[in-house]
């Protein structure tokens, strides 16, 4: 059975508008999302390299951004508009090996992996623990539509 020209054409102008029209089309896009930015401080002075989140009080939606050196962040992709409970963290970052990167670790003759069984150390928050649970950092923003500035002083 030969396949006539004709319905090879008309079955590639189908695919083409179920793809136009479905994954990743304007049809897809979910709810509108607007601009938060601001500035993190802890006792006045800007906090560099904090994470911040804001995670809907329906629990529906979140957002993250990164502080500069500055201490302002901006949440990416923005934030869709609702009340939010708000967490900071700041992790210290593991230190490399002397004198090399992560990698040098299996070549590095020094270093020594925990004992079997003990719990590997985790990276330490450097910012009071409660500003890292949104139900208990008392930090909360609302998201209107257009530009949002959320600053938070933690002490």
């Amino acid at each position: 059975m030969r396949i006539q020209p004709r319905t090879v054409v008309g079955i590639l102008a189908c695919a083409s508008l179920l793809l136009a029209s479905g994954c990743g089309g304007k049809g897809a896009a979910g709810p509108k999302k607007y601009p938060v930015s601001g500035t993190v401080r802890q006792g006045g002075k800007p906090i560099e390299g904090a994470t911040v989140t804001f995670i809907s009080t329906d629990g529906k939606s979140a957002a993250t951004g990164k502080t500069d050196s500055s201490g302002k962040y901006q949440l990416v992709g923005g934030a869709v508009a609702g009340t939010y409970n708000v967490k900071i963290e700041k992790y210290q970052a593991p230190a490399a090996p002397a004198g090399g990167s992560q990698v040098d670790i299996a070549e590095d003759k020094s270093y020594k992996p925990a004992p079997e069984g003990a719990e590997p150390e985790l990276p330490k928050n450097l910012l009071p623990p409660k500003y890292a649970d949104p139900k208990q950092s008392g930090l909360t923003a609302t998201v209107k539509e257009g530009e949002n500035t959320c600053d938070f002083d933690i002490p």
